[in-house]
């Protein structure tokens, strides 16, 4: 994926490039919206948050990606609903041949 307008082939995978330039008490205000902070996963966005700040956005999907993939699995279980779909193909395919 070549880059684009928007930042390089790392900032999509991280999807950093629609983080505030300026901080300020005006952007602090929106901080929480469209955050999963007061959800179960409030403590992998934490982490994943605070080590993109340490590590910076280039080396980010880099350094952070076991913590990306954790974050993304509590908020939307796509591996979870994957193995299940498995499980459940391999369960109709041995019961019902």
């Amino acid at each position: 994926m070549p880059p684009d307008e928007h930042g390089s082939k790392e900032d999509e995978l991280v999807g950093l490039h629609n983080l505030p330039i300026v901080d300020t008490p005006w952007s602090w205000m929106s901080d929480h919206w469209w955050t999963h902070q007061d959800g179960p996963c409030a403590d992998d966005e934490y982490y994943f948050v605070k080590c993109v700040g340490h590590v910076g956005v280039a080396r980010a999907p880099v350094e952070c990606k076991k913590l990306h993939d954790d974050f993304v699995e509590c908020a939307y279980r796509l591996r979870t609903v994957r193995l299940q779909f498995t499980y459940c193909t391999v369960f109709v395919l041995i019961c019902y041949s």
